[in-house]
């Protein structure tokens, strides 16, 4: 499984890992954001464009593209909304990183970045009348899709209030997130952007095919023993660790990780 494969790792470079690496990305996005908007610096100077790269030596450009704020709107609404994408984004940032550990998070980060770069040169050598370049409001919104992804298979319980008004289960969000993205596919401007979303859903299938599977294997086996357990009083959901069980405390909510291959329940107050 390639998560405890890529655990393996974490004592070998644990040293490389970056702690609260979410709040680092939006930081410079801000940074970016103030310095493009007074007109220090270009939009374009900080873009991944292989053909400046390699024909200018423009190598900056391998790093800053990740940290280009999606938009530059003016201040208005349009500023008042990029702040709250920022900070979404950085509050599930959080909530992975205290789930998976920085290292792990800091490897899901590390494989969009880096897989988006290898398609854009891949992609530079091919015979095309178009300039290839990553556009970063496409880039930001993939990652971003992603994150959010991740946040709704491990806590698909939680609820966050849709428009600030309607209170939804983020399963339900992810749902409609989805069918978006699916539509944004559908509609991209160019080949360069359908393949960093397909970039970003490869992520995160590489790292949740395991948990979604066997997530889905349990569910299918609640179900089958569903009734009997009911009639027979017989505890469906029993906390590994304190051993609170839906039946002995019915307020509880129970979830379950996996670990080396096997779902581990935890209660909720076990799990924070």
């Amino acid at each position: 499984m390639l998560i405890e494969k890529l655990k393996r790792l974490e004592a070998k470079y644990k040293d490389w890992t970056i702690e609260n690496i979410g709040i680092y990305i939006v930081g410079l996005q801000a940074i970016f954001y103030l310095l493009i908007l007074s007109g220090i610096i270009s939009l374009e100077s900080l873009l991944l464009i292989p053909s400046k790269i390699i024909g200018e030596g423009q190598i900056w450009r391998l790093f800053t593209f990740g940290f280009i704020p999606p938009a530059i709107p003016d201040l208005g609404m349009g500023l008042l909304y990029l702040i709250i994408n920022w900070y979404v984004f950085v509050i599930i940032s959080q909530y992975l990183e205290a789930y998976w550990g920085s290292f792990l998070f800091n490897l899901y980060c590390l494989f969009v970045f880096s897989l988006s770069i290898i398609a854009a040169f891949l992609i530079f050598f091919i015979p095309s009348d178009f300039l290839i370049f990553i556009n970063p409001q496409v880039f930001f919104y993939s990652f971003f899709f992603i994150i959010f992804l991740a946040f709704a298979v491990i806590n698909p319980e939680f609820e966050m209030l849709l428009f600030f008004v309607l209170p939804l289960k983020v399963k339900y969000l992810a749902m409609i997130s989805c069918v978006f993205y699916a539509l944004s596919f559908i509609g991209a401007a160019t080949l360069m952007d359908r393949i960093l979303m397909l970039i970003c859903v490869l992520t995160f299938v590489l790292f949740f095919y395991d948990t979604i599977k066997l997530n889905f294997k349990q569910k299918k086996r609640l179900h089958s023993h569903r009734k009997q357990s009911v009639e027979k009083g017989e505890a469906m959901h029993i906390c590994s660790q304190c051993a609170k069980s839906d039946v002995s405390n019915p307020e509880l909510e129970f979830r379950y990780r996996n670990e080396e291959g096997k779902a581990v329940c935890y209660c909720n107050l076990c799990r924070s």
